[in-house]
């Protein structure tokens, strides 16, 4: 063996490209002189802390299976004290463990029962449990959970995740211990709490208070923070990216709020990441939010709503980021609908037509926009070319791909050539396009004179999603597609008019007809 592969760093470089955790096993198993690399990364990341528990002596624990609901539910209980010589296997790998990121699939899940986990925090035990781990994901079901928090992470972890499984029950007189800061580290980086709706409200608030604390926090997901805690994300320094909800009544709170002046002039001065659940079914509550605090670096914003479909409160976004510091900055916005369905009202909507959808031309370093929503989409021609001219790092542009379009406002190809030329990072576009212009059979592609012109336009294109308009000569579109896109391109068609066309038989022409044009075209035929 060459003495380089002796070399720990390098071990850890070739060992990070095998993803089989089989294959590294064996490596540990059958070649001494590789077996602690391959351990260390065999070991680096977890999907659940009882791994640990399994690598101790088979006698000191159990596994009980629990059916439930069709679930595989795993539940580890200790049948023996923990000696210290369980301790010491137990410590030959957990020095390895760099994070913990919890059981994946919904199909089972693994915990411990009460007793094995105070047994982790008994005298004789190790502190901490995981010297050097940086990020976990620990679930929160009782008390136990709670004192075990404290020793399972050191001082240096930037990373946690704490989530109440929904089958958890708190009895109600129970007191509930208080996470504290202490336990909360200071270094904390990213910190994300799910499953809240089944937490006692004590906990959750003493969760709430430990956050003013953690001055290093730079991400925070947390759907249900409230209003007070809301605004006391202000004195957060180095925060930068954000997940809550607003409650309901979050525009009547900032409201009341002190005057714009008496706000800390730090208050989320590096926030560059937005991403809000709105659960009160109206907009004006993200308008107050964005409109009282000062955004200065904000880059991207995600907006989801229940069934979004007043086009007024979506351009007041759009003017309230368009008048903000973050203009220049901003590179991705998106409003969805929070349910993905789409209603059919009762009374019809006002479209997001080119008044509501012009504060948009102020982004110029705009990259990703998608809006899904329940107002109907009134775009055209005119409008389309404004914003690919004003939008030149354009990657992602969706309108209603599954929602709603105003009737009468189409997209032509020509418009589509002209984003392509405008947009030539553009590799994903959902939009509704009108195909009438192609009217007969032999429609020739290479008679638009854009065509004829193009550099390889739309070379970066992978996926097209088209609420297609008007096909009646699939041949010819298919034939117009192969010209306009290079490279092989993901074609997916939804609500599809094709007048006496099988909707099936439109897209088999597409994919037939533009791979033999293609071929004919590189070959040079």
């Amino acid at each position: 063996m060459h003495q380089a592969l002796l070399i720990a760093d390098i071990q850890h470089c070739i060992f990070d490209q095998i993803s089989s955790k089989q294959t590294l096993s064996a490596l540990a198993r059958t070649c001494q002189a590789l077996t602690e690399g391959a351990l260390d990364i065999l070991w680096r990341d977890l999907d659940c802390f009882t791994r640990l528990i399994e690598c101790m002596p088979h006698d000191l624990w159990t596994r009980g299976l629990e059916p439930k609901y069709g679930l595989k539910d795993y539940t580890f209980e200790l049948r023996r004290p923990i000696s210290s010589s369980d301790w010491a296997v137990f410590q030959k790998y957990s020095l390895r463990v760099r994070s913990i990121q919890g059981p994946s699939g919904a199909r089972s899940s693994i915990k411990m029962d009460g007793p094995c986990i105070l047994s982790l925090c008994s005298p004789s035990a190790p502190i901490p449990l995981l010297p050097n781990v940086t990020s976990l994901v620990w679930a929160i079901a009782s008390n136990v959970d709670i004192v075990a928090l404290s020793r399972l992470i050191p001082p240096h972890s930037t990373s946690l995740r704490v989530h109440s499984p929904p089958d958890s029950r708190w009895p109600k007189f129970q007191p509930v211990l208080p996470i504290a800061v202490d336990q909360i580290r200071l270094s904390i980086k990213h910190f994300a709490v799910d499953g809240d709706k089944s937490c006692p409200k004590s906990l959750l608030d003493g969760m709430k208070r430990s956050l003013r604390e953690l001055q290093s926090l730079e991400t925070l997901w947390w759907n249900d923070l409230g209003s007070e805690t809301i605004v006391s994300l202000t004195q957060l320094p180095a925060l930068r990216q954000v997940r809550f909800e607003f409650p309901s009544d979050f525009a009547q709170y900032v409201e009341a709020l002190p005057p714009r002046s008496q706000i800390p002039k730090l208050a989320f001065s590096k926030l560059c990441g937005f991403d809000i659940v709105v659960t009160g079914g109206n907009l004006a509550s993200v308008t107050a939010f964005l409109n009282y605090f000062d955004f200065s670096m904000m880059e991207k914003i995600h907006v989801s709503a229940p069934h979004p479909s007043q086009s007024m409160e979506i351009q007041e976004i759009f003017a309230t980021l368009a008048s903000s510091q973050s203009c220049d900055t901003i590179r991705d916005i998106s409003i969805m609908d929070r349910f993905h369905a789409f209603r059919s009202p009762l009374t019809v909507l006002h479209p997001l037509g080119m008044h509501e959808l012009r504060p948009l031309l102020q982004f110029s370093r705009l990259q990703r926009l998608r809006l899904s929503v329940e107002c109907p989409i009134a775009l055209e021609d005119a409008m389309l070319i404004a914003m690919a001219t004003a939008w030149p790092h354009l990657s992602l542009l969706y309108f209603n791909y599954d929602g709603p379009w105003h009737p009468g406002s189409h997209i032509t190809p020509l418009a589509f050539v002209k984003l392509l030329e405008c947009c030539p990072k553009l590799e994903r576009l959902g939009i509704l396009m009108d195909f009438s212009a192609v009217d007969y059979d032999d429609f020739d592609p290479w008679s638009i004179e854009d065509i004829r012109t193009q550099n390889r336009k739309g070379s970066s294109f992978s996926m097209l999603e088209l609420k297609a308009y008007r096909i009646v000569h699939p041949h010819a579109v298919a034939l117009f597609f192969a010209a306009v896109l290079p490279n092989w391109v993901f074609l997916s068609m939804a609500d599809c008019d094709s007048g006496e066309q099988d909707p099936e038989a439109v897209e088999q022409s597409f994919y037939e007809t533009g791979k033999i044009y293609r071929d004919i075209v590189m070959n040079g035929e």
